[in-house]
């Protein structure tokens, strides 16, 4: 994969989600459920917050 494609990609998904950086764009595809189906529970980007249920 090209570096133009993984750029045109990581632009399409910042787009989707509303991110205006990497790091923001990697905590909302986290908690979004891309990775993985459904939404983080227990962590919130942003916040800096752990939701100590889930410990």
């Amino acid at each position: 994969m090209s570096v133009r494609t993984v750029a045109t990609h990581l632009k399409k998904v910042s787009d989707a989600l509303g991110s205006t950086s990497r790091a923001r764009l990697a905590c909302l595809t986290a908690e979004s459920g891309l990775l993985h189906g459904s939404p983080s529970p227990d962590r919130r980007c942003g916040t800096g917050q752990h939701d100590s249920r889930h410990d």
